[in-house]
């Protein structure tokens, strides 16, 4: 249920199972981010959890890294909430890590009521977008996926062969009563 929300400040190396769905091989890390929001951050490139690479002989993109929410129920949720309901989150690209090319990418998506991931959200790599700052995002959920077994994910694309093309997230946040001008100052 609504609120939803993890700044991985309370997480060790692996983001919380009560909150995320598997470990989607995703590192916590206190170190990474520049500026960060909060204490820790959740790292993507192209190694899982475990350090090993997805594909150490492949000069290739491809997806990575994935982070994905628990069920979260918003078939209660009334249609005069119908245009208030965001998600948002931190993001920054290499931080203390590599920074992603212009083909990388970091996409965020919506399951909708027929278990499709879709699209809502994504940002390529490349200089243009360098900040030594995090930069904040939100993502108004539409009507058609207030249902009963909704998930969001974080899906990072980018070269298999390790630890290549960091994104950076933080500060995740999700519920109700928000509008399109609600962020943190942080």
């Amino acid at each position: 249920s609504l609120p939803f929300w993890d700044d991985f400040s309370t997480s060790y190396q692996v983001p919380s199972a009560d909150i995320w769905y598997g470990s989607d091989n995703v590192r916590i890390s206190n170190g990474l981010g520049n500026n960060a929001p909060s204490l820790n951050v959740a790292v993507f490139d192209g190694i899982d959890v475990n350090g090993a690479p997805y594909n150490a002989n492949s000069l290739l993109n491809g997806a990575t890294d994935s982070l994905t929410s628990q069920l979260v129920d918003l078939s209660l949720l009334t249609a005069d909430q119908a245009d208030s309901v965001y998600l948002s989150f931190f993001w920054q690209l290499n931080g203390n890590g590599e920074l992603p090319d212009l083909e990388d990418s970091l996409v965020v998506q919506f399951k909708n009521p027929l278990g499709e991931w879709v699209n809502m959200w994504s940002q390529t790599g490349g200089r243009d977008n360098e900040s030594t700052n995090f930069q904040q995002v939100l993502v108004q959920l539409p009507q058609t996926f207030f249902h009963t077994e909704f998930q969001f994910r974080f899906q990072s694309y980018s070269r298999l062969a390790g630890a290549f093309d960091t994104w950076l997230v933080d500060y995740i946040f999700l519920n109700g009563s928000r509008h399109a001008n609600d962020i943190a100052s942080v």
